[in-house]
């Protein structure tokens, strides 16, 4: 973590940027939350939430620092780093966020131009009428 804090000093002091202290975590929190909107998660049934973007069902990951001590100490929307997709979702780093902090962004994940992030490069083949 120091040499994190270093770095980000190192830079904010190259581009002569005012060096603050977050005295509030949440501030934290609504940065981390704003960065990864787009692995948004509200929570759904039980143990289960449901990704902002396309709806599906996902948990957290066991390693995660998230995972409640009591069952119904869930939080009620989630951001993740990374999502594994094997037999089922599962969000990985995941960090508690309030709706609030990431509900303005959500519409700009219908703006974005996955060819144009993929480098043009994405082919989509459309089905010839009368071939199924």
């Amino acid at each position: 973590a120091a040499d994190v804090r270093d770095q980000l000093l190192g830079i904010m002091r190259k581009f002569d940027m005012p060096i603050v202290s977050a005295n509030r975590p949440s501030l934290v929190g609504r940065a981390i939350a704003e960065s990864l909107y787009m692995n948004a998660a509200r929570r759904g049934s039980r143990n289960t939430y449901e990704t902002l973007a396309d709806g599906r069902m996902v948990s957290v990951h066991p390693g995660s620092l998230l995972m409640p001590f009591d069952k119904d100490d869930w939080a009620e929307l989630v951001v993740c780093l990374e999502m594994v997709w094997t037999s089922g979702g599962q969000m990985r780093f995941v960090c508690a966020a309030q709706a609030k902090w990431v509900m303005d962004l959500l519409p700009k994940i219908e703006s974005v131009d996955i060819k144009r992030l993929c480098g043009g490069r994405i082919i989509v083949k459309k089905k010839r009428k009368g071939h199924r």
